[in-house]
């Protein structure tokens, strides 16, 4: 059983990406992130990709 059962049978495209883009030097934080969301969301099949900081009992 699949922990994502949207993700498609071939994942490696979508984790060879996700690795490019975490180790891109030249890309900005914010466009890193957003590409990084971008890519997780379709790989996934998602509508809504977030990122989140919880600090007890404080969620950003």
């Amino acid at each position: 059983m699949s922990h994502f059962p949207n993700a498609p049978a071939n994942f490696d495209d979508p984790l060879r990406k996700l690795y490019m883009l975490a180790v891109e030097p030249d890309l900005g934080f914010e466009d890193k992130v957003t590409q990084l969301l971008t890519l997780g969301t379709e790989a996934l099949g998602l509508e809504l990709g977030i990122v989140s900081q919880v600090n007890h009992p404080v969620y950003v």
